[in-house]
């Protein structure tokens, strides 16, 4: 995974239903993050799901408030958004796309991008127990 994933417009090919896949990515942000846990909100639309950055969660979160940087970081990310959106349905596969629909900076970069990323990693990692044979595209 690159450094600057979280920046890019990531696509799925998946064959199943588009509720599946939206689960998925809630099921993704709702578990996910082991080392950079985080606390997400999720608010569903009719087109997909968009999860909002409530802040650092865990033992991260307690490190956090040890330092003034980390916590201004922290506060520049927060109502940061990550879209999921289902663009196609066709023949028992779903196309979605999901990226950084919002975000917050710090020094020109994305303030508490590093959080984001393994959470749109396990979104991959979801929807591939769905169909293993997926197809993904960055861009």
């Amino acid at each position: 995974m690159g450094i600057l994933d979280h920046r890019k417009t990531w696509r799925f090919v998946v064959k199943g239903g588009p509720q599946e896949c939206v689960a998925a990515f809630a099921d993704a942000f709702t578990q996910g993050g082991h080392i950079m846990k985080a606390k997400w909100d999720l608010r569903r639309s009719d087109s997909g799901t968009v999860a909002v950055y409530g802040g650092r969660a865990g033992l991260i979160k307690g490190i956090t408030m040890l330092s003034s940087r980390a916590t201004a970081e922290q506060d520049n990310a927060i109502g940061s958004e990550v879209t999921f959106e289902i663009e196609q349905v066709s023949g028992g596969s779903v196309t979605c796309a999901m990226w950084l629909s919002s975000r917050g900076t710090a020094m020109g970069f994305t303030a508490d991008g590093r959080f984001f990323r393994p959470y749109m990693r396990a979104v991959e990692d979801h929807l591939r127990r769905i169909d293993p044979q997926i197809t993904v595209s960055k861009g």
